[in-house]
């Protein structure tokens, strides 16, 4: 019994050993409301403007990180003869470089497409939320990119 206790002390601490922490990254954010406001929609963070508005409602837009589809197609009929075998064999290839991120311009036509929709011109206390996987296998990814505010219309 004492054997396979210091058995398994060891062999997690080997595998607990094993893990490196995230390198250090440092970057900004410049978000640019231009793709909105050269379409007449009014933009602000703050929660309170000088004009008189009808409040429409709450929206949220999302842009989620994945597999670009369009991309491992693509990729897909360039496959090597290993490759094809490895998709038969294991149940799926896919490229590594398909993945594309979130994308803040992809979320803001988004907005716009639903802010049409509820006929409003125009989004109050807007706020962007960032969600970020990590990972020694893919390292840093933007995975998620979700905007919301007060739609309203002027």
């Amino acid at each position: 019994m004492k054997k396979i206790v210091l058995t398994l002390f060891f062999t997690t601490l080997f595998l607990s050993s094993c893990v490196t922490p995230p390198k250090y990254r440092a970057f900004h954010y410049a978000d640019d409301f231009k793709y909105l406001t050269e379409k007449g929609i009014f933009v602000t963070t703050s929660n309170t403007v000088i004009f008189d508005y009808k409040p429409i409602g709450i929206i949220t837009s999302v842009s989620l990180g994945g597999i670009d589809e369009n991309e491992k197609k693509k990729q897909q009929k360039e496959l090597t003869d290993l490759q094809k075998q490895q998709m038969a064999d294991y149940g799926g290839y896919i490229p590594s470089n398909t993945y594309k991120e979130a994308n803040l311009q992809d979320a803001f036509k988004e907005l716009y497409k639903g802010l049409q929709e509820i006929d409003a011109n125009g989004i109050i206390n807007l706020k962007i939320e960032r969600s970020y996987l990590t990972s020694n296998y893919v390292g840093t990814r933007l995975t998620e990119i979700k905007i919301t505010g007060l739609a309203i219309k002027k």
